[in-house]
């Protein structure tokens, strides 16, 4: 598969060098695009210098909506799948072999890379770790669909699922987590978890430290309500659409 790295990245001057090192290193066949979503810092600069693609927000327009720039790149040149990497080096390059593979299979559309499958010692946290569980059930109990780490950034998407939420106005410009999860889930995307590792941030701060947890919790909450309606009015529509063509053949 002709398959294109997407890292969103904020202000990860730190970090980035050493990702897309990695990255490149790990997987030499395949295409990488930054998506520097308005950083203050030199993670712009510092991606550029590593001879990849870089594709710059002049603000800062939140996680999902850099992920959204990098859907939008990939089908406007027709590739056939996207892995998403965070900028932050917690995920390990090898671990895309992986995702591209279960992919490959042929019977999901997005793949994401659970760290409680694939690494007995992750500890998310008390905050993180009852977040994480909370949306757990939600995704269940609406989407019919178990997903062990649903806060993972590590995935993979074939074109049709990619080329989909790449025109979506209901993608999240902040946080495409569980909201994304259900959202799939209802459209009927297929959905499978791979096992992956998990590497320690070695500098910057995570977006799931300190109270952020429970800011995350309550912006996805209503971003999974706001989807929900978006989805029962979409539901209605057809419905009605089919209602008034089945009308009209009776004329």
């Amino acid at each position: 598969m002709r398959a294109l790295m997407i890292v969103p990245a904020f202000n990860e001057g730190s970090n980035i060098e050493k990702v897309l090192i990695s990255l490149k290193k790990e997987q030499p066949f395949h295409s990488i695009v930054v998506i520097n979503d308005g950083s203050i810092d030199d993670t712009a600069e510092r991606a550029a210098l590593m001879g990849v693609e870089v594709l710059s927000h002049s603000c800062n327009l939140g996680y999902g909506a850099a992920l959204q720039t990098g859907y939008r790149y990939a089908a406007r040149h027709s590739y056939d799948c996207v892995v998403q990497i965070d900028a932050d080096g917690q995920h390990s390059p090898q671990d895309v072999t992986t995702l591209l593979a279960a992919l490959s299979e042929g019977d999901a559309d997005i793949v994401i890379g659970s760290r409680y499958k694939g690494d007995a010692s992750f500890q998310p946290g008390l905050a993180k770790g009852f977040v994480i569980r909370f949306f757990r059930k939600i995704i269940f109990w609406i989407g019919k669909q178990y997903v062990s780490d649903p806060t993972s950034g590590l995935r993979a998407l074939n074109r049709a699922a990619f080329s989909y939420y790449s025109q979506s106005a209901q993608f999240p410009a902040d946080y495409p987590d569980a909201d994304f999860l259900i959202d799939a889930c209802l459209r009927g995307w297929k959905i499978k978890e791979v096992g992956i590792s998990n590497q320690k941030r070695t500098s910057g701060r995570s977006m799931h430290s300190g109270l952020r947890p429970f800011v995350y919790l309550l912006k996805v909450s209503m971003s999974i309500m706001v989807n929900l309606l978006v989805y029962l009015l979409d539901v209605k529509q057809s419905v009605q659409s089919v209602s008034d063509c089945s009308e009209s053949k009776s004329k």
